[in-house]
């Protein structure tokens, strides 16, 4: 038996996509960090006020860095690794 042909890319380059998507993506993933952020900011003000750690906030502090960790990463190399919504999601 032996390979007769492989097809490795179905186009020479890169179909063309407006800049619009990628504007609006990098908007919503904007929205999203933020968010991680103020929704983390509170969690750690809500948890100093009451003086107690319980595995909640601590598990809910993994998922927004995670979340932020995710984000960060998509914006630097436009992928996300498999790992860590993996992580969020068994976390979650």
């Amino acid at each position: 038996m032996h390979l007769a042909a492989a097809g490795l890319d179905v186009f020479d380059g890169e179909p063309k996509i407006h800049q619009g998507y990628y504007d609006l993506e990098n908007a919503f993933l904007l929205l999203i960090g933020t968010f991680a952020v103020v929704a983390m900011t509170q969690e750690v003000y809500e948890t100093v006020l009451n003086v107690r750690v319980t595995l909640k906030e601590l598990l809910l502090m993994f998922i927004y860095v995670e979340v932020i960790a995710m984000v960060a990463v998509y914006y630097e190399s436009k992928k996300i690794p498999i790992t860590l919504p993996m992580f969020i999601a068994i976390t979650a």
